[in-house]
């Protein structure tokens, strides 16, 4: 699998699980507010209408119960209102309401029973509804209850609805995200790859730099460390090759260097020695230093300076104690004879 192709499918992954469990959160929070407002509702209206029933009750009115139930038809996801007696018996029911409620909701039985409203959830002519009751007195008798019902069909929205949303916000997400990465970092990519393809095939020069996008800016050291590098040896590596195919057998100070720096491999060279490259006499009130005659010194000191190697040799001048540090050591080629 591509990297384009896991990150797309990492993302849908994370993008759709996250969005997932946002959409159930949400769908059962949404559930429980509205369960909330109809019950609010509920109570408020059946409180309203309480001491009214309660007055009508003892006159046995029941054309004045029905109107009074009645006047809650068509009000949205009001069902309607319903009065019963103290045995349960419906007394008077909303007329749009009747057909479906036929028998007593169990918790209008129990705020009948117990002088204590309540609300709960039923099904009823193949409906879900909501209905709260509370009972009805007078003078410390209990005269029945009046119960309010809703629909609440509308809260059963199935849940593929919401995880169907959820799915097509994801892909617009992932869709959105894609763009923006290729966006992004799709220029500076192919910027970085043809840089790095220059500077292997030798299509740019020794002053090329690597792309200065901030996204990729903890790498331009590295890499301009390694583009001075490759320039440095694909140098060398010319000079070398045509010095050979020259057949020139002259050594240059750098030629030297280099052929040093692949023999010793990082490793030190020492030379000692009874006979010092340079020495330091005194000359009137000055001190003159020159290279003393020796074939030994001729050949080894230029492979010592290219190497940065170390020469121990014993001390012949009279001055070379006053021109060395405290531990004998002087640093050559001396002033003047570099």
């Amino acid at each position: 699998m591509h990297l384009s192709q896991r990150l797309m499918f990492s993302l849908f992954c994370g993008v759709a699980a996250v969005s997932m469990a946002f959409a159930v959160y949400q769908v059962q929070a949404e559930r429980r507010g509205l369960s909330d407002e109809i019950q609010r509702q509920a109570m408020v209206l059946a409180e309203s209408q309480q001491s009214s029933v309660e007055q009508i009750l003892p006159t046995g009115s029941s054309r004045e119960l029905q109107t009074l139930v009645d006047q809650y038809r068509d009000h949205g996801h009001l069902a309607g209102m319903a009065v019963y007696d103290e045995a349960g018996k419906t007394l008077a029911i909303t007329s749009d309401l009747a057909p479906d409620v036929t028998a007593t909701p169990a918790v209008v039985t129990r705020a009948v029973q117990t002088g204590r409203g309540g609300g709960d959830y039923f099904h009823a002519g193949g409906k879900r509804m909501h209905v709260l009751a509370l009972p009805l007195s007078r003078d410390g008798h209990t005269l029945g209850a009046i119960a309010v019902f809703h629909d609440v069909a509308f809260m059963e929205a199935p849940v593929w609805r919401h995880a169907l949303t959820s799915m097509v916000q994801t892909l617009l997400i992932v869709g959105v995200t894609l763009l923006i990465v290729h966006w992004s970092l799709g220029q500076p990519l192919r910027h970085m790859a043809q840089w790095l393809r220059d500077l292997r095939t030798g299509g740019i020069s020794g002053d090329g730099r690597p792309p200065k996008e901030g996204i990729f800016r903890s790498l331009t050291g590295e890499l301009t460390q390694i583009a001075t590098s490759l320039h440095a040896a694909r140098a060398a590596a010319e000079e070398e090759a045509r010095l050979r195919d020259a057949a020139l057998s002259r050594w240059t100070a750098e030629r030297l260097r280099i052929a040093m720096q692949g023999k010793l491999n990082g490793s030190r060279l020492f030379a000692v020695s009874n006979r010092e490259p340079y020495e330091h006499v005194h000359q009137g009130s000055s001190i003159a230093c020159s290279v003393p005659p020796s074939g030994l010194v001729t050949a080894l000191e230029p492979v010592l300076r290219a190497s940065d190697g170390t020469w121990i040799a014993q001390s012949t001048g009279d001055a070379d104690r006053e021109t060395a540090d405290e531990h004998g050591r002087l640093r050559v080629p001396p002033p003047g004879l570099a």
